[in-house]
């Protein structure tokens, strides 16, 4: 009874004795079964040559750890023709050969592996009451065998850093299964290749607009459909308008969205201008510096490649520059609101009574209520003794309005990018402070305003899928400006597969999310994994774990276990 209990599924062992006067609960067991097979010629046998002792870590039990030690025998083998003459016992329910953990213990290890790693795994089964070291943790993970791929007839790829800015691989997800059924070592065309070709059954291939994978796809799968990304052509559309709204920055600098006047706004950026840093002005002193060495060395004729290697900037910098028409001011970074701000009203008023020790505000602080650091008061009262800083009530008060949630939209200008996303944005759905703003975008230039309405069209064809309305798009864009020009170029040289992401409902969604996963299992071993373990890693927690196999052994034939 007691061992059904305990081995449950496992037939042939007797529990003898149990001993649990120490931490660790012994369990005494012997085998029961009257036959055993020989391994090699899988005869059985009821010659018994000798009994011996194997000592085995099982499964914890109540937090404690349990030592299994297992009474068991060596059988002779009596085929003439079998090399095996004496052998071992064997219970593959209950632990494989050679080994010094029982077949559950193995698993129930590989599950806190996989799932939380190697250091975290081994605090984890330490605690539970099955000590082991990280290291062996990660070889059981590495002794694993790869899962099988299957039949992949929808297949997602991407990419995702390993080491960012350094080195990057693919991900590969199966859109039908929503599961990863491979990680390569790179994203480059040749590899991707030569995995589609071990699997001719891939019947669409779903991408970004990386060439790289487009390449790899109809040099691996020519079978197979590309579906090129909706979110990913919006996303292109939208840097294109982008670098349009750069290049016509001047003629949109009026533009606000609040409405203020010019002159107003003229003083304001010349304010953030004349009050910044030391350093940000000798910052912003060298960046004209190579602003006017750039214009200066375009005006002699020279290329792009031969200005950035005289100026020691990139050629996308000079590429900006050259575009920008006049020096691009950077805007001032927008100050958030400080944990500080709703006491600046008190502080100023201590201040203005002679308290004018920063540990003794801090002090009093502390006493209203106040749960931020030291340095964040000694900083402000600096700026007080420089007379810089902050005393003004009225912007104190404000500041406490912001930290309780009530303060009014920013004034300050939206980036580029905020105002390229609005043109390709569903007009419908703006509001009408955005739409005022694309209104004034429009007729501040008239590039934009023909490029606002070529990019409605085009986000139109998109989102209701009209594959057909492409080809007349395109033709339209040739006549629009040059950024969306080379947009449509890029479309054309791509129609298959747009012509498909607008036939079919393929798309990248659900191999972000597993990007994303596959990500924080790498975060999680603080980035020294290897490609190997994440891999085995990534595949095993999104698919069904199987059992642990016995390590196939070679060399002279050993009598015992």
């Amino acid at each position: 009874m007691l061992a059904e209990l305990l081995f449950p599924g496992i037939a042939g062992v007797h529990i003898d004795t149990v001993s649990n006067e120490t931490p660790t609960v012994h369990l005494y067991v012997s085998t029961t079964q009257p036959t055993s097979a020989c391994p090699l010629c899988h005869t059985p046998s009821a010659a018994i040559h000798s009994r011996y002792w194997r000592t085995l870590a099982d499964l914890p039990l109540g937090g404690r750890r349990v030592v299994l030690h297992l009474r068991t025998r060596r059988f002779f083998c009596r085929v003439a023709s079998c090399r095996r003459r004496i052998f071992t016992e064997r219970l593959p329910a209950l632990m494989a050969p050679w080994a010094r953990r029982t077949q559950r213990l193995d698993a129930y290890l590989l599950r806190d592996a996989i799932d939380v790693g190697g250091a975290p795994g081994a605090r984890h089964a330490a605690a539970q009451g099955a000590p082991i070291s990280p290291t062996t943790l990660l070889r059981l993970v590495h002794a694993l065998p790869l899962p099988p791929v299957g039949a992949v007839h929808v297949l997602g790829v991407d990419d995702f850093a390993r080491r960012r800015g350094r080195t990057y691989a693919t991900i590969l997800v199966d859109l039908e299964a929503h599961r990863v059924v491979d990680l390569l070592p790179d994203r480059t065309a040749e590899t991707l290749a030569a995995w589609l070709r071990q699997h001719p059954q891939i019947g669409v291939v779903s991408r970004d607009g990386a060439e790289a994978y487009a390449q790899g796809a109809r040099l691996g799968a020519p079978q197979a459909t590309q579906v090129m990304d909706r979110f990913h052509l919006l996303a292109t559309l939208r840097d294109a308008l982008t670098a349009l709204l750069q290049r016509h920055h001047t003629a949109l600098r009026p533009v606000d969205p609040v409405a203020c006047a010019p002159d107003a706004r003229k003083q304001a950026e010349v304010a953030a201008v004349t009050h910044r840093s030391p350093s940000n002005v000798h910052a912003r002193a060298q960046r004209m510096a190579r602003y006017n060495t750039v214009v200066a060395l375009r005006a002699q004729g020279l290329p792009c490649a031969a200005i950035a290697a005289r100026a020691g900037v990139s050629t996308r910098t000079v590429s900006r520059f050259l575009a920008a028409g006049t020096f691009p001011e950077r805007r001032p970074r927008r100050r958030g609101p400080s944990i500080l701000d709703p006491y600046k009203p008190y502080l100023a008023q201590r201040w203005a009574a002679g308290c004018q020790n920063a540990t003794q505000l801090f002090r009093d602080l502390c006493a209203c209520g106040y749960d931020g650091s030291y340095a964040l008061v000694y900083h402000y009262v600096v700026q007080l003794r420089r007379g810089t800083g902050g005393g003004d009530p009225a912007r104190a008060d404000a500041g406490a309005k912001a930290h309780a949630g009530r303060s009014e939209r920013s004034s300050a200008p939206p980036s580029l990018r905020h105002l390229a996303l609005l043109l390709v944005r569903d007009a419908e759905t703006l509001e009408d402070r955005d739409r005022a703003t694309v209104a004034a975008l429009c007729a501040a230039a008239p590039e934009v305003a023909q490029a606002y309405a070529l990019a409605q069209q085009f986000a139109h064809l998109v989102r209701t899928q009209q594959a057909g309305g492409v080809d007349a798009w395109l033709v339209a864009a040739q006549q629009g400006p040059r950024e969306l020009r080379s947009f449509a170029r890029g479309i054309t040289r791509d129609k298959s597969a747009v012509h498909a992401a607008l036939r079919l409902p393929w798309s990248q969604g659900q191999v972000e999310g597993q990007v994303n996963r596959t990500k924080l299992i790498k975060r999680l071993m603080f980035g020294r994994g290897s490609l190997d373990l994440l891999r085995r890693r990534v595949l095993y927690s999104a698919a069904p774990r199987v059992p642990r196999q016995p390590r196939q052994r070679h060399g002279p034939l050993r009598a015992a276990a």
